[in-house]
C-alpha cells in the first residue's frame, strides 16, 4: 500500500514538473505590446456597425493574428485617454506595463513596445521614465518625431482653432506641433544601447479614390495641407525624424524601415472593414497589407534581443 501511494506521489510530482515545463516552453514567446495613438478608444472594445458585422478595436484581429501566427503574441493596451497628453497617457502606459509584467503569464518575458502615431510618444516616455520596466525594443509606426505639421498648418489656416480646442480640453492636440514635440523628448534620456525601429507609411492621390492603394479624399485633403510625402496625416519626414533623438539622446542604434508602410495612416491599425463601409471598394487590399507587414515586424521582433 506505501509503495502504491508513494508510485502515485511520485508519478503525479513527474507529470507536474512536465506540465510546468510545457507551460514555460509556450510561454516562451515574446510580447508585442501594440500601443494605439491619438482617439485611442477604439482599443476598449468592439463597435457594432450593423447586424452580423462586428469590428474590432484599434489594432485590428487581423494585425493580432499575423502577430500570432508568427511567434509573437499581441497585448493591445486598452487603458489609454481617447485625448490624453502625452505625459498622461505615458503614465497609463507605465501602469499598464506594470499590471502585465506582474501576470504570471508573462513575467520574464521579453516585451516589446509597438506604438502607433502618438503611440510610440507615449512608449518613448514610459520608457525613458521606467528604464528598468523591462522592455527590449521600441517600434515606432509613423509617429511624428518631428511633430505633425498638419496640426500647425491647420493651427494657422483655421482662426479660433486653438481656442476651441482648449475649451474642448484637447490639449493634446497642440502637443503635436512641431516646436511641442521637440521640447517633449528633449526632457528625457533613453537607456543606452536601447533599440528602436522607426517604420513610415505613405500613399499617393489617385483619381480613384474609392481605391485602397489611393489616398481616401479626406487624407488626400489633409495630406495637400501637409505639403509633402505622407500617410495623410504624419509626413514621411516627420515619421524618419530621428535626428532629434540622437541630437538630445546621443547615438542610439536606429533602425528605419527599408520599405514605406502602402497604407493611410489609419488603415494601418483599424479593422479593413471599416474602410469597406466608408465606400473603399478593395478592403482585402487593406487587410493583406497589415498581414504582411505585422508578419515580417513579428518575425523581426522574434530576433531581437
Amino acid at each position: 500500500m506505501l509503495f502504491k501511494t508513494t508510485f502515485k506521489t511520485f508519478a503525479f510530482t513527474i507529470a507536474f514538473m512536465f506540465t510546468v515545463h510545457v507551460q514555460a516552453l509556450a510561454d516562451a514567446r515574446p510580447v508585442a505590446v501594440l500601443v494605439p495613438g491619438f482617439f485611442n478608444s477604439l482599443a476598449v472594445g468592439y463597435v457594432k456597425v450593423n447586424p452580423g458585422v462586428s469590428i474590432s478595436p484599434y489594432f485590428s484581429h487581423d494585425i493580432v493574428r499575423a502577430f500570432e501566427a508568427n511567434g509573437v503574441e499581441a497585448v493591445v493596451v486598452n487603458t489609454l485617454s481617447p485625448v490624453g497628453t502625452l505625459e498622461d497617457n505615458g503614465e497609463r502606459l507605465i501602469k499598464f506595463l506594470d499590471v502585465l509584467e506582474a501576470n504570471p503569464r508573462y513575467t520574464g518575458r521579453p516585451l516589446h513596445l509597438v506604438g502607433h502615431s502618438a503611440g510610440g510618444l507615449y512608449s518613448f516616455y514610459a520608457i525613458a521614465k521606467r528604464p528598468n520596466i523591462g522592455v527590449k525594443s521600441l517600434t515606432t509606426l509613423s509617429t511624428p518625431f518631428a511633430g505633425a505639421e498638419l496640426a500647425a498648418t491647420l493651427a494657422k489656416r483655421v482662426p479660433g482653432l486653438e481656442a476651441a480646442v482648449n475649451l474642448m480640453d484637447l490639449r493634446s492636440l497642440p502637443q503635436l506641433k512641431p516646436d511641442n514635440v521637440a521640447r517633449f523628448i528633449a526632457q528625457f534620456d533613453l537607456p543606452k544601447n536601447f533599440v528602436i525601429k522607426v517604420f513610415a507609411g505613405h500613399q499617393t492621390f489617385g483619381i480613384d479614390v474609392t481605391n485602397a492603394k489611393n489616398l481616401s479624399w479626406p487624407m488626400a485633403t489633409m495630406s495637400t495641407l501637409i505639403g509633402k510625402p505622407s500617410d495623410g496625416i504624419v509626413s514621411v519626414d516627420s515619421a524618419y525624424a530621428t535626428g532629434i533623438l540622437t541630437r538630445t539622446q546621443g547615438a542610439l542604434p536606429i533602425q528605419k524601415g527599408k520599405n514605406l508602410i502602402p497604407l493611410e495612416h489609419w488603415e494601418q491599425v483599424l479593422d479593413a472593414r471599416v474602410f469597406g463601409l466608408l465606400g473603399i471598394r478593395n478592403p482585402s487590399f487593406i487587410r493583406d497589407q497589415q498581414t504582411a507587414f505585422y508578419g515580417s515586424l513579428a518575425r523581426n521582433l522574434s530576433t531581437t534581443k
